[in-house]
């Protein structure tokens, strides 16, 4: 399986740009949007949702494969009483993208993420560092060698320190700016 997944892997760097032949899709973009963000452990019913930031960064090898750094912080919820607050999330992800026109791409990522999250209640604080998965989809709409505005749905999946899995799935729009 590891073998496929690295010839298809390969095989995606080596395909030429099929949009336009005259145009280099590769390059860097840096970004900045809202994020939409939910909360949810298995240990308590419900989820609690928050509004922050995020800043994100990458590079595209060619019109379909490439990778990105991204940085979340901000927005707090209650959950079962206790307030929850987004301190950071960070998140190294490969890409993977085709045009549907020469102005519009979707595309699906997954990689690393590393994230802080705080609990707060009853005038104690309790904050919580772990690794884990990310994983979700994106579009684009804009200039190939300029601006573009993204939308993005994504889930960041971590094993607590006490063994019980929770999550946070994003949901996050802004623009970028390709160069």
């Amino acid at each position: 399986m590891r073998v496929i997944v690295l010839g298809v892997f390969l095989y995606a760097f080596s395909l030429p740009v099929a949009a336009d032949q005259n145009r280099d899709y590769s390059g860097g973009y840096i970004g900045v949007g809202g994020l939409l963000w939910s909360y949810v452990d298995e240990t308590v019913r419900g989820s609690a949702e928050g509004f922050g930031g995020q800043l994100r960064g990458g590079y595209r090898f060619n019109d379909f494969v490439g990778f990105e750094g991204r940085f979340s912080s901000g927005g707090s919820g209650t959950l079962g009483g206790v307030e929850v607050q987004l301190n950071s999330a960070a998140q190294f992800l490969a890409t993977f993208s085709v045009p549907v026109t020469q102005k519009f791409r979707l595309g699906a990522y997954a990689g690393f993420s590393m994230g802080e999250i705080e609990f707060s209640a009853f005038g104690s604080t309790r904050t919580e560092s772990d690794t884990g998965v990310s994983f979700g989809s994106f579009l684009e709409l804009g200039d190939p060698d300029g601006w573009a505005f993204y939308g993005d749905l994504g889930i960041l999946q971590w094993g607590s320190v006490q063994g019980n899995t929770y999550m946070s799935a994003g949901l996050s729009a802004g623009a970028l700016y390709r160069f």
